[in-house]
């Protein structure tokens, strides 16, 4: 097992740019969490749906880690998701 696979799904984008945008306004309203987490953009075609632009970071070093890391983003106000990594 890699200590690499898990990452956080914090939105579901129609584009790339979309995903880059929301990244940019969760810096700046959470750079304390977030200071030093990268964005992960994965492409996800879904049937009915079409292309979204999932946004993750990550990646955590253990699910109690990714899981702990989610609760802060609840406590304010985000909506996420720990999942493993493609």
């Amino acid at each position: 097992r890699r200590s690499s696979d898990l990452v956080l799904q914090l939105a579901s984008l129609k584009s790339k740019d979309g995903a880059m945008t929301e990244w940019g306004n969760m810096q700046k309203k959470l750079s304390s969490l977030l200071g030093n987490k990268q964005p992960i953009i994965e492409k996800a075609s879904i049937t009915g749906v079409g292309v979204r632009y999932r946004l993750q970071t990550g990646p955590f070093a253990d699910k109690k880690t990714a899981s702990d890391f989610c609760a802060k983003l609840k406590s304010a106000k985000r909506d996420c998701l720990v999942k493993k990594a493609k």
